[in-house]
């Protein structure tokens, strides 16, 4: 059996162990320098939105739609996750915000049928959009998956430092760690903002930067709102245990996770504004971590990756998108070839596996990339685009990125935009 060794122990790398521990082919050791969940995985409001902050709605729809089944099964472990879903509610407070949200998925709610069915929300909302969402508790899931990853087989060790990778020939084959090398045929790199110190040792470049997000927990006097608030990239987010959340900053600020006073003045300022009746609320805690986040803000891999031996899932980023169900589920590896590149596209979907291999032209990374976007970002991005419109198996097991068009005649503005 392959040993894979994955770095990082938040909800990324305990996914990843979870999901290769779970059929007992491989032999997974994971290591985290700290405790599990201690950075901004266990920092975070939980929230599982597929129609927030993202554009591939097939794709994180259909994510969302496999939460119920990973939680039923990360749940035998003996944490609770406290998965629930809801309705959010994103209120319009301009005619340009109404508009935009007229236009998307959901149901719109007109300004008294808004304010029903949110007493509390500030009287400027002019309507409001209702999606159906999800949330947990972030540092339970993340538990619940090395717990899980750990009774499948795994290996998970914490205050365990993965020191650099061991590389040889420009091949990495393995950790070294404070006990001495580990070898690895896979090496899985998790490690939120720090994962381009450690690729670096590899001679890969990973654009993965820090992101301080901070989040305020207040416990309402009154009553809690009845549903999720979303607005510019901020949320309100009704908990559980009766306490609210409000966030969140997206700050460049280095490494430092440390809460701010300015940071938490602007979240209170924001929470009640949108919700006056939040005002008396007692302020419970506060909490900020680093999180990954990449220039395009897709979570990606590194140009000059060994293909076969040292995958990267870093950059999520502040993102909704509910991805510890599909980070592990695709994986894209790009070889240079004549005047563009062959890459190799796995992919599990619905616990089926297939394989595609891509061609991409130079000219049509220059033509439909982002700014900065590598041939494997740009690859699992197109990937998306395909899976929001069609199952992995209907998908042809070879073709040019160009040939999309073809078939989808829409490729071309949605990868543009």
């Amino acid at each position: 059996m392959a040993r894979v060794v994955v770095i990082g122990g938040g909800v990324i790398g305990c996914a990843v162990a979870e999901r290769l521990s779970r059929e007992r082919r491989h032999h997974v050791l994971l290591l985290e320098r700290d405790a599990i969940g201690a950075h901004a995985s266990g920092a975070a409001a939980g929230l599982l939105s597929p129609h927030s902050e993202t554009a591939d709605l097939g794709l994180s729809s259909r994510s969302l739609a496999m939460f119920p089944e990973l939680v039923e099964r990360v749940e035998r472990s003996g944490i609770t996750v406290e998965y629930h879903e809801h309705d959010s509610l994103t209120p319009a407070l301009t005619g340009e915000e109404e508009r935009g949200l007229r236009r998307g998925p959901g149901r719109w709610l007109d300004g008294h049928e808004t304010r029903a069915a949110e007493p509390g929300l500030t009287e400027s909302a002019r309507g409001g959009l209702l999606v159906r969402a999800a949330q947990v508790t972030p540092i339970r899931l993340v538990r619940a998956l090395a717990r899980t990853a750990a009774a499948q087989g795994a290996d998970i060790r914490e205050g365990a430092q993965a020191g650099g990778l061991a590389v040889s020939s420009g091949s990495v084959y393995g950790v070294h760690t404070a006990d001495g090398p580990v070898l690895a045929d896979v090496v899985v790199l998790a490690a939120g903002p720090w994962s381009a110190a450690l690729a670096s040792l590899a001679g890969v470049v990973l654009d993965v930067r820090p992101s301080r997000g901070q989040l305020v927990m207040m416990r309402p006097r009154g009553a809690a709102p009845r549903h999720v608030l979303t607005w510019q990239g901020c949320y309100v987010v009704p908990k559980p245990d009766g306490t609210v959340v409000a966030g969140s900053t997206e700050e460049d600020a280095g490494f430092d996770d440390r809460p701010t006073v300015a940071g938490v003045a602007d979240l209170l300022r924001f929470a009640c504004d949108m919700v006056p009746a939040l005002a008396p609320a007692r302020h419970a805690r506060r909490a900020a971590g680093d999180r990954a986040r990449t220039r395009t803000a897709w979570p990606g891999r590194g140009d000059g990756a060994q293909p076969d031996r040292d995958p990267a899932g870093p950059g999520h980023g502040r993102t909704r998108r509910p991805g510890p169900t599909m980070t592990p589920m695709m994986m894209v590896a790009a070889t240079a070839e004549g005047g563009g590149w062959r890459c190799s596209v796995e992919v599990v979907e619905d616990g089926d596996r297939s394989r595609h291999t891509v061609r991409l032209r130079s000219a049509d990374l220059q033509r439909w990339g982002q700014p900065g976007e590598t041939p494997d970002q740009f690859v699992a991005r197109a990937f998306e685009f395909l899976l929001a419109r069609e199952p992995a198996a209907q998908i042809l097991d070879s073709f040019e990125v160009a040939d999309i068009t073809r078939y989808f005649p829409d490729f071309d503005r949605e990868m543009r935009g």
